[in-house]
């Protein structure tokens, strides 16, 4: 990654032991070798993931850099809406469509698209209309009753659930590295959106700021 994940993932590791465990993949030289390899690895560390810990957790969410769990109103965190709808009951997984965010203009950034010194919360407000729903899907996994796994499916355990839109989302962000178009953020598909930045921003500002203080 060009996004500075090492460092980032050395602060918190190194203030917080034990709390983030870094799996390193070294790919040239497990000499593997396909069509799409991203996409293969990317299901190999996943695969990985399921075998290492799905039997001490009783939830597992696989998602990218880009990706954040949502939890809405009068849900403050995963924790508490996960308790409350589902529990212990016996499910495979809880389906995430993506909601994504992009932005404004589709063939440029704004000012404030631009300035990375902002939380990416902070800098994409506008988002497509409604949640994409014809794949890119994400899950919140309970491991001891899912088999097999791929990205964006879960192929064979229990039944999957689909949580309602109001009560949890799963927002997806426009690339941190380049620009891309994401789906239903064409010109005039967006509407803004800054529920996620004006609950959010600051709070994650001030653990950030009591962090690096105490680095």
């Amino acid at each position: 990654t060009d996004d500075y994940l090492s460092t980032i993932i050395n602060i918190y590791t190194q203030k917080y032991p034990g709390l983030v465990d870094v799996v390193q993949w070294n790919f040239s030289t497990l000499g593997l070798v396909d069509v799409l390899p991203t996409r293969y690895f990317q299901t190999e560390a996943l695969h990985d993931c399921l075998i290492r810990y799905g039997d001490q957790s009783e939830w597992l969410g696989m998602l990218d850099l880009d990706e954040y769990i949502v939890p809405l109103p009068p849900y403050e965190t995963i924790v508490d809406y996960v308790h409350a709808n589902f529990g212990r009951r016996i499910i495979g997984s809880i389906n995430l469509w993506s909601q994504f965010f992009c932005n404004k203009n589709a063939s440029a950034y704004t000012a404030v698209e631009k300035d990375t010194n902002r939380l990416t919360i902070e800098r994409f407000t506008f988002r497509a209309r409604n949640r994409h729903k014809r794949g890119r899907e994400k899950y919140l996994y309970r491991p001891r009753f899912v088999q097999y796994l791929s990205i964006h499916h879960q192929i064979v355990g229990l039944s999957k659930q689909h949580p309602s839109e109001k009560h949890i989302t799963l927002a997806h962000y426009v690339s941190m590295s380049r620009r891309r178009t994401m789906p239903g953020c064409g010109f005039n598909e967006t509407v803004e959106d800054t529920s996620i930045r004006n609950r959010f921003a600051n709070r994650v500002k001030t653990a950030i700021a009591t962090l690096m203080n105490k680095h």
